[in-house]
């Protein structure tokens, strides 16, 4: 079972490039749809942040099947931990209606940000998205090291999980090697840097920010989903 979650992250971080609205979309204006669907899903509580997680819901609705199939993978498990934490430690009477509530916040709150960031990033070009911070040479190279890097641990990590199944090793047998080769992965990237010339001042974009059009309908969405919640 961890093995084929691992394998699901693994798919939502290795971007795949389609032929939808949701991946041709502006990242700025995506990027801001995304900050507003967070601060709707932080500060509302049942029954209006029932509204704001249309937004998420769109986005799933917009996305390959493939990718929701694995969005909703993903998000159950730190949902499922938080509705299982907030049952318990809740501070109100067991099955009472704010009882009830708290956990119904918490479950849609968690999921909400869970899988609206993930189909958010998981749809948007790593040369768009790098691109938008051309300005800021710090988010550039932490962003771009990341798409590089995150895919292939994770796929190592889920290589070696099957293999310590096969073998019977323990699991920390299995995440010593994992570890030592990210880090070597890592020093590669150093070095390859340096050998460049590797500088803080602003890079050059390498890539156009997609659709104005589309990013401004998924923008209105987000920030109209917000005002009804509210106002609801």
């Amino acid at each position: 079972m961890i093995w084929t979650i691992i394998k699901r992250v693994e798919a939502l971080l290795a971007y795949r490039e389609e032929d939808l609205f949701i991946y041709k979309s502006n990242v700025y204006l995506k990027l801001l749809a995304l900050a507003v669907s967070w601060i709707a899903l932080l500060q509302l509580s049942f029954p209006k942040i029932m509204i704001a997680v249309l937004y998420p819901v769109l986005l799933h609705l917009l996305s390959p099947w493939w990718l929701t199939r694995h969005t909703v993978t993903a998000s159950s498990i730190p949902t499922g931990i938080i509705v299982m934490a907030a049952s318990i430690l809740s501070p109100y009477e067991p099955l009472s209606g704010d009882w009830l509530a708290r956990v119904i916040t918490l479950a849609v709150r968690t999921y909400g940000l869970s899988s609206v960031t993930l189909l958010t990033f998981s749809t948007t070009s790593p040369a768009k998205l790098t691109s938008a911070l051309h300005r800021i040479p710090v988010l550039y190279d932490i962003v771009m090291i990341t798409y590089r890097v995150l895919p292939l641990t994770v796929g190592d990590i889920a290589e070696a999980l099957a293999a310590q199944r096969l073998l019977g090793k323990r699991l920390h047998h299995v995440f010593i090697p994992v570890t030592l080769l990210a880090l070597r992965r890592s020093e590669g990237i150093a070095v390859s840097l340096y050998s460049r010339g590797y500088n803080t001042q602003i890079r050059a974009p390498i890539d156009d920010p997609g659709n104005i059009a589309y990013g401004i309908l998924l923008l209105f969405v987000s920030i109209m989903t917000y005002v009804v919640a509210v106002l609801s």
